[in-house]
C-alpha cells in the first residue's frame, strides 16, 4: 500500500508540472497560431520542444528529486529521445484529429491528453528510473 501511495504522489507531482508546462505549450501554440499565422502542426511542433526542454529540468527536481550530477547526460540523452519520438507521433495524431475538428486548439488538447500517460510510464521507468 505504500508503494502505490509513493507512485501516486509522483503520479500527482508529475501532472501539476505537466499542466503548469502544458500551459507554457499551448500559450506558444496559440501565440504562433493566431498572431503569427503558423501552420498548426508547427505551432505545435515549437510549443512542444520548448515546454519539453523545460519539463526535463523540472521532472528531475521536482517530480523525481534528483538534484545530483550522477545520470545527468544518460537522462538527458533519453529525454531528447523521447521527445524525438514523441513529437513525430503527437503531430501525426494533431494532423488525424485536424481532419475532423475544426478548432486547432481542442485538436491539440485531445492530442495532449492521448499521450500524458504513456509519456509519464516512460519517463518515470527509462529516463528519470529508480536506480534500485
Amino acid at each position: 500500500m505504500a508503494n502505490v501511495l509513493a507512485h501516486l504522489r509522483v503520479f500527482a507531482r508529475y501532472f501539476f508540472i505537466q499542466a503548469v508546462l502544458y500551459l507554457l505549450d499551448m500559450g506558444i501554440f496559440i501565440l504562433l497560431y493566431h498572431l503569427f499565422s503558423f501552420p498548426a502542426v508547427w505551432a505545435n511542433i515549437i510549443g512542444k520542444v520548448i515546454a519539453s526542454l523545460s519539463a526535463f529540468i523540472a521532472h528531475r527536481f521536482f517530480t523525481f528529486g534528483i538534484t545530483g550530477q550522477d545520470q545527468l547526460v544518460r537522462q538527458g540523452a533519453s529525454f531528447i529521445t523521447l521527445l524525438l519520438i514523441n513529437i513525430p507521433v503527437s503531430t501525426l495524431l494533431l494532423t488525424l484529429f485536424l481532419r475532423g475538428i475544426a478548432v486547432p486548439e481542442i485538436a491539440k488538447l485531445l492530442t495532449d491528453v492521448a499521450t500524458l500517460g504513456i509519456n509519464f510510464f516512460l519517463i518515470k521507468k527509462f529516463i528519470f528510473r529508480n536506480p534500485s
